[in-house]
């Protein structure tokens, strides 16, 4: 196991500590230790049943049976749940937007449960946020007519209404056509600019996708960590596909 310790650094924006999710028999994640420091574009990468969804679980706030601590945002879970949910933005692999709900009505919806009471609140940030994705001209489309790549737009939409200080996205390139994921890494780049403190912790199975959008890497195996530190510690930024598959197979090797 690899970490990397940070000290005299500000909180970070995720701590967890020896975290172990155990369903049955069947241990999920094991004694799980991660630091993620505040304002990182953070990728988690690791093969299927390493325990990226769960941990991503975790720390919405959706898993209450663990073992260990978790701090979200200065937040401890389970205790304070609901507090850390108001505060993160999510978009899940799989977007579970309604087919015949139009844009605007999606996110018309959550601005009303994001800002109770504030219309004018409500109106700007959806306004914003169509803008921000590009999708004013798509606003009144229903949701059922989007190509995959629009539908992941409009799930982006509905995680940032708020401007979240912690942006979880799961596998959200998956099944998207190489312009689609173009499109993707352009926003990626124009948020993280114009949200420098925020947060974002992003899991795909791309290893080369992951290293070349994030600045910190987290490489899961099993539920436990192999690896947790800045991407430098691990590549510079003009490694190639290949040295980057044979370091991370390496990681999950050992």
């Amino acid at each position: 196991m690899h970490a990397v310790e940070y000290q005299d650094e500000p909180a970070p924006a995720v701590r967890m500590r020896n975290v172990t999710v155990r369903v049955r028999a069947t241990m999920i994640l094991t004694d799980l230790t991660l630091d993620i420091p505040a304002g990182v574009v953070a990728g988690l990468v690791g093969p299927n049943g390493s325990g990226k969804t769960t941990t991503f679980r975790l720390l919405a706030g959706l898993i209450g049976a663990f073992t260990g601590t978790i701090n979200v945002l200065g937040c401890s879970l389970p205790a304070q749940s609901e507090r850390v949910r108001a505060m993160l933005g999510v978009v899940p692999e799989r977007d579970g937007l309604y087919d015949d709900m139009r844009v605007i009505d999606i996110l018309d919806h959550w601005a009303r449960l994001r800002f109770p009471g504030n219309r004018q609140m409500q109106q700007d940030r959806t306004e914003a946020v169509l803008r921000h994705v590009r999708l004013l001209d798509r606003r009144n489309d229903r949701c059922g007519t989007l190509s995959a790549g629009l539908r992941r737009r409009v799930a982006i939409a509905r995680a940032i209404l708020h401007e979240p200080p912690l942006l979880l996205l799961d596998e959200v390139t998956n099944g998207l056509d190489i312009f689609s994921r173009q499109a993707f890494y352009e926003w990626l780049a124009t948020y993280k600019l114009q949200h420098p403190d925020s947060t974002i912790l992003f899991a795909s199975h791309n290893t080369a996708e992951i290293v070349r959008l994030c600045n910190f890497l987290i490489v899961l195996r099993d539920g436990q960590q192999r690896f947790c530190g800045p991407r430098a510690a691990l590549f510079d930024e003009h490694a190639d596909p290949d040295e980057i598959d044979r370091t991370v197979m390496r990681l999950l090797s050992a």
